[in-house]
């Protein structure tokens, strides 16, 4: 074997990342979780508009606030992982999260279940970013597609559990008990503790990132004109903003759906154009 075919120890590091199945399972359960404090909610929303004496629609915009708030947390929660690590964060997300779900269960008026709805969309929306930061970091390349695939089916595992909470739960011991199974996540911060290695790519260019800060941006704006450094860095401002308006409009319009089932039986018919004749939308009546 020459030297040309050996393979250096930087190449199978690369193409074989350590502790990858357990920072995949660490963040798809996380995930999981996270959909399924963020659902409980949306099962019990009637029963806990009744509680509150509100009407379902002001109910619902508590989860608007949460959706609202996820922004804020992905902003907090990615510097705080580019600065310290993906592990940490994921760590404190995790229990912050889950003490805000079950204050949520001991909320005694609307307003304070508001602000703290508030909070978990923080929590919820600081998980996903640092998770999958970490999940795919520690991935091997050649299956990045299927296990992004695989966290992002996380969302609807935490939809399936909320369900099977809500109807073995509810019906027996109200709403309040579902948001204290919530807090459950609060343990999963452990396995990430003890079970989760930290990401080689962070650990690796932590320091340089802090280098081109200041050296590397410097050098960079003396060899360019002063146009060309003007539209590159509009394109690399404008590039992290329209991902998180893309990022937050497809949340949108994938919760609206899920978010609302039917909670009336009143029906309202359909007029279509056409063919077509009135239709109820519930077909219970």
């Amino acid at each position: 074997m020459t030297s040309s075919d050996a393979i250096s120890p930087s190449s199978v590091a690369h193409a074989a990342p350590r502790g990858h199945r357990a920072a995949v399972l660490a963040s798809f359960l996380g995930w999981t979780l996270d959909a399924f404090d963020f659902f409980l909610v949306v099962f019990a929303l009637t029963a806990i508009a009744k509680e509150f004496h509100k009407t379902d629609a002001q109910l619902a915009l508590t989860i608007t606030v949460t959706l609202a708030f996820r922004p804020v947390g992905a902003f907090i929660f990615g510097l705080m992982a580019d600065r310290y690590g993906r592990k940490l964060p994921l760590m404190i997300d995790l229990v912050f999260f889950s003490i805000v779900e079950v204050l949520s269960g001991l909320a005694p008026t609307y307003t304070t279940f508001f602000i703290l709805r508030a909070l978990f969309g923080i929590g919820m929306g600081g998980e996903w970013g640092v998770g999958a930061s970490l999940a795919m970091e520690k991935a091997p390349a050649g299956r990045r597609g299927v296990l992004s695939g695989l966290l992002q089916e996380g969302y609807a595992t935490g939809y399936l559990l909320a369900a099977v909470c809500y109807f073995f739960v509810f019906p027996r011991w109200g709403w309040r008990p579902m948001f204290f199974i919530g807090g459950l996540p609060a343990l999963l911060a452990l396995f990430v503790r003890y079970r989760v290695e930290e990401s080689e790519v962070w650990q690796r260019t932590r320091h340089k990132d802090q280098i081109g800060l200041g050296a590397g941006d410097r050098s960079s704006s003396l060899s360019c004109s002063r146009s060309s450094s003007f539209r590159s860095g509009r394109s690399r401002h404008l590039l992290p903003v329209s991902s998180l308006v893309h990022s937050q409009c497809s949340s949108w319009c994938r919760v609206r759906g899920e978010s609302f089932p039917p909670t009336s039986r009143s029906c309202r018919p359909i007029r279509c154009e056409g063919s077509c004749r009135a239709l109820r939308t519930n077909a219970a009546c």
